[in-house]
């Protein structure tokens, strides 16, 4: 009697799932709405994460931009320009923009005068990029590198690209790596 009651109250709210013995697949219902319940729930969690991430980033980039603007002095247009071309140069070697500001940022304090010349400092970082990727070398090695040459012998940005050639050459010819050239140049760089 108590069955065939709760059948019609089932049947009027519109489950037919109860069976006196049958409680496996009332289970199996159930659990199937908490996976789903959960794997929504999984959802929104890694969407709010994402989105978290993602102001992070803007905000660490923003950072990053108001840390060049104060090294270099830049604002406005020039400083705008090295935003833009943080970006062109993040789609075109796969790097961060935040890594390409940063770029900016290292080079500009190791090698001073391009601090007045957005141009130039993109250019040379440019060169850096091209050196780390080759090389396999992080960015702040490889901007070390480029910079300590350029300082050794008093070069201009327009020497950056012979300067990633000359290192990568005589690391694939020789028995040193470009870091140990480098820190050689920076010992020896005026005697050589």
């Amino acid at each position: 009697r108590l069955d065939a009651k709760l059948k019609g109250v089932d049947a009027s709210v519109g489950q037919f799932q109860r069976n006196v013995g049958n409680y496996s697949s009332a289970l199996k219902g159930f659990g199937n709405e908490l996976l789903g319940a959960a794997g929504i729930t999984s959802a929104f969690a890694l969407f709010a994460n994402t989105i978290k991430n993602a102001f992070n980033l803007i905000k660490d980039f923003d950072k990053a931009l108001s840390s060049l603007s104060a090294i270099t002095g830049l604002s406005g247009k020039d400083l705008e320009f090295l935003e833009d071309r943080a970006r062109e140069m993040s789609g075109q070697y796969g790097k961060s923009a935040l890594e390409i500001v940063d770029a900016f940022n290292l080079i500009g304090s190791q090698k001073p005068e391009l601090l007045k010349n957005a141009d130039a400092l993109q250019a040379v970082t440019d060169k850096v990029i091209v050196l780390s990727d080759a090389t396999g070398m992080d960015l702040t090695n490889s901007a070390s590198a480029v910079t300590a040459v350029m300082n050794q012998f008093g070069l201009g940005a327009d020497k950056a690209g012979k300067i990633i050639n000359t290192l990568a050459a005589g690391s694939l010819e020789g028995s040193a790596e470009v870091n140990n050239i480098t820190e050689s140049l920076k010992n020896f760089g005026t005697v050589a």
